[in-house]
């Protein structure tokens, strides 16, 4: 029986039982557990557990009813769902740079590495952490959300080197935060390799070159604007166009050129 219905159930015998009557139930029924909560919420004093956990009834025991807290409670969630309550969380939360409430690039590093590591790492979660100033400082926002919700999983913080000197690349990495060897996650997705893999994708090998040389001339034309050499990211829109000229390709998003050539490249 679903767990709803099995709260349902629990809420009628409630009702049918007499004033002066008590029901006791042993279950590990997550809906009822739930339902006996809310029952206790909305008449105080009418529910109590027992816990008879962690006794030797080899000898005589006496158990007072408890009244329902985080401990019980806690208690009886990990009766209810056994090792699937270790399989909550996931093994692995990473959080990348991104905003999950942003325009265009919503979400665009948490997808770009969730679809890379879709295969290896199933039981890797990505977040969008904000800035990379939002990730370093992530301890003290959700200092507590980390220690207690996330206590059983592996915390890893990912962010782009940007401009950042080898010194200060040392220090992040003294706190736990990993920086990428590349400028950006751009520096990657456009690596000639993955272009490659891209031309070969859609059937059009001979227009490699053509591609490389034209994202060659949008990586000037970008330094010209006095960024960097390496940022792919103030060049990504002239990239993107030129592929999508070279190789045909007719409303294709920009995030699943990259997505799909990554598959083929990984």
């Amino acid at each position: 029986m679903h767990t709803k219905l099995q709260s349902k159930v629990l809420r009628e015998l409630y009702l049918l039982i007499p004033e002066q009557s008590q029901l006791w139930i042993s279950t590990h029924s997550i809906g009822m557990l739930q339902e006996a909560e809310d029952i206790e919420k909305e008449h105080p004093g009418t529910v109590a557990f027992l816990d008879f956990g962690g006794r030797d009834f080899d000898t005589d025991q006496v158990i007072f009813p408890a009244k329902i807290g985080k401990a019980v409670m806690d208690k009886f969630y990990e009766l209810a769902f056994g090792d699937f309550a270790k399989l909550m969380l996931p093994k692995i939360i990473v959080f990348c740079e991104g905003d999950a409430n942003g325009g265009k690039r919503k979400d665009f590093d948490k997808t770009i590495y969730a679809t890379i590591f879709a295969d290896t790492h199933p039981e890797a979660f990505f977040i969008s952490g904000g800035s990379c100033n939002d990730i370093e400082k992530i301890e003290n926002t959700h200092g507590e959300i980390i220690n207690t919700l996330l206590k059983n999983s592996t915390v890893i913080k990912i962010v782009d080197r940007d401009d950042r000197s080898e010194r200060e690349i040392e220090e992040l990495e003294r706190k736990g935060i990993h920086v990428l060897k590349k400028r950006n996650l751009e520096s990657y997705l456009f690596d000639d390799t993955v272009i490659e893999k891209l031309c070969e994708s859609v059937g059009k090998i001979e227009k490699y070159n053509e591609c490389i040389g034209e994202k060659e001339v949008a990586l000037n034309n970008s330094i010209a604007r006095e960024n960097a050499t390496d940022d792919y990211k103030s060049a990504r829109g002239e990239i993107y166009n030129a592929l999508k000229k070279y190789l045909d390709l007719q409303n294709v998003e920009i995030m699943r050129i990259h997505l799909f050539a990554i598959r083929c490249r990984y």
